[in-house]
C-alpha cells in the first residue's frame, strides 16, 4: 500500500502546485463566461488518462446524435488515447496544444468525471459549465464530506474557503439516479442545492440495455472487481492465492466452461503482481488493456465485489451480486460504510470467508437457483421509476439543452 499512497499523494501534489495559478485563472476568466459558446462542449476523464466511462459514452452519444448541432472535443494528456481517438476520426486534442487551449476558453460546457485536471492542469474552463459525470451516482462507502474528518468544523470551514478561491472538483450539475443518490451526492459534496444533482441516470449503464451482447461469449465469466483500500491488508491477494491452489476449484470451474476475471481497482492494479498467474480458468485484466469495464460486466455471468458501487451498476442486470468482505470491521472503521448497508454488511448477506465465497460459486455453478432479492433491493433505492427505460444519455442531452444552451423548447 506504500506506492498505493505515492501515486495518491502524486495527484495531490500536482493539484497543490498548479492550485494557485488557478485561483488567478479563476479570477480573470469567470467573468468572462458571457463569451462562451454554449454549443462548443468538451470531454475528459479520469485526470486526462483514460478514454472510459460515462464521459467516453455521452460523448460517442453526442458524436451519434447530435454532431450537427454541437461541436464536442475530447481533451486528454495520453499520447496514447490521442492517437487512438485520432485513428477513429474522433475530434480529439492533446491539453497542451495551442488548439486544445482555444477550444477550452471557448467551450461553454464541459463534461468531467474527476475534476479540472481530467482536461489539464492549468484550467482554462472557469466560466464554463461544468457537468460531474462521475463514475458512481451513489455509493457504499463513506467519501468526500461526509467521512469523519469533515465532521470537525474548523476543517469543514477550511475546505470549503479552499474551494470558495478554486475547487479543482467544482461542479454546476452532478449525475444522479434516485433521490437516495442526490441526498448521496450531497452529502459527499457538502452541496445544499438539490437541484444541482440531476436525475438522468448515467450514460454508461445503457449498456445492460443491450442485447445483443446475450450468448455471444465462448465462456461464461465471474468477475472480481473489489474496491482500493487505503490500509494494508491481503484481501486480495489471500483469495488469488487461495483460488490459484484450489485446484477442484478450477477444475469445477473449467468443466462447465466458466473463468474467473480479475479486474484490479485502478488505485491498486499496478502494485499488485498479478502479470504471474498462469491459469487456463484465471484471467487478469490489466489497467492499461483496452477493453471496456462495463462491457466486461454486461457479459459477465456473476459479479463478485466488496465496498464498490459497480454492483450498484451490475444490479440492473438481474445477474448474481456476491459481496465479499473478509475485513468489514476493519474497513468500516477506517472508512466508513453509509448506514442504511450496515445491515447487509453484518448480516449474512455478506460473505466474510473465502471458503463460503467458493461455496457458494460452486452452488451456481452447479446451477441453484440465484435470489434476486439484493439485486431488487440495490433497484429500488438507486433507479428511479422515471429513468427506468434507460435512455439516460437522451434525457441528459434534452437538460442540457434546454435548461443550460436553452436551444431546445
Amino acid at each position: 500500500m506504500r506506492l498505493y499512497r505515492t501515486r495518491v499523494s502524486q495527484f495531490g501534489s500536482i493539484r497543490k502546485k498548479y492550485w494557485i495559478f488557478n485561483v488567478l485563472t479563476r479570477i480573470v476568466l469567470t467573468p468572462c463566461s458571457y463569451r462562451r459558446n454554449k454549443r462548443i462542449w468538451v470531454f475528459g476523464c479520469w485526470k486526462g488518462e483514460k478514454y472510459d466511462d460515462n464521459a467516453k459514452y455521452f460523448f460517442e452519444y453526442v458524436l451519434r446524435n447530435h454532431k450537427e448541432t454541437v461541436n464536442a472535443f475530447w481533451i486528454t494528456r495520453s499520447e496514447s488515447v490521442f492517437k487512438e481517438l485520432q485513428k477513429k476520426e474522433v475530434p480529439v486534442l492533446f491539453d497542451k496544444s495551442k488548439e486544445a487551449r482555444r477550444i477550452m476558453l471557448k467551450a461553454g460546457i464541459a463534461f468531467c468525471t474527476n475534476g479540472y485536471d481530467d482536461f489539464s492542469n492549468i484550467c482554462y474552463l472557469c466560466g464554463a459549465t461544468v457537468i460531474c459525470l462521475a463514475h458512481a451516482s451513489g455509493g457504499i462507502k463513506k467519501c468526500g464530506f461526509d467521512k469523519d474528518r469533515y465532521q470537525s468544523r474548523l476543517i469543514s470551514v477550511m475546505k470549503k474557503v479552499k474551494n470558495y478561491l478554486f475547487d479543482w472538483d467544482y461542479f454546476d450539475y452532478h449525475l444522479c439516479t434516485s433521490k437516495i443518490s442526490q441526498d448521496y451526492m450531497m452529502q459527499c459534496w457538502g452541496e445544499k442545492d438539490r437541484s444541482k444533482m440531476i436525475i438522468t441516470g448515467l450514460p454508461r449503464n445503457e449498456v445492460f440495455y443491450d442485447c445483443e451482447k446475450k450468448n455471444m461469449m465462448r465462456y461464461k465469466y465471474i468477475i472480481y472487481m473489489p474496491t482500493y483500500r487505503i490500509y494494508n491488508n491481503t484481501v486480495v491477494n489471500d483469495l488469488i492465492q487461495n483460488i490459484k491452489e484450489d485446484k477442484l476449484f478450477l477444475d469445477s470451474m473449467k468443466i462447465n466452461g466458466m473463468k474467473l476475471i480479475i479486474k484490479i481497482h485502478n488505485m491498486d492494479a499496478r502494485f499488485l503482481e498479478l502479470n504471474q498467474i498462469k491459469s487456463d480458468v484465471i484471467q487478469v485484466v490489466d489497467e492499461n488493456d483496452s477493453i471496456d469495464t462495463q462491457r466486461l460486466l454486461s457479459c459477465s455471468n456473476a459479479l463478485v465485489t466488496d465496498y464498490s458501487s459497480c454492483c450498484l451498476d451490475y444490479a440492473l442486470t438481474d445477474k448474481p451480486i456476491f459481496l465479499y468482505a473478509p475485513d468489514f470491521e476493519e474497513y468500516n472503521k477506517v472508512n466508513g460504510i453509509l448506514d442504511f448497508w450496515m445491515a447487509f454488511y453484518e448480516s449474512e448477506t455478506v460473505i466474510k470467508s473465502i471458503e463460503d465465497l467458493k461455496n457458494r460459486v460452486l452452488k451456481l455453478i452447479n446451477g441453484d437457483k440465484y435470489d434476486t432479492f439484493l439485486n431488487e433491493w440495490i433497484r429500488s433505492k438507486y433507479l428511479d421509476s422515471s429513468i427506468s427505460s434507460g435512455d439516460f444519455s437522451d434525457r441528459l442531452f434534452h437538460f442540457v439543452s434546454k435548461n443550460i444552451g436553452r436551444w431546445e423548447k
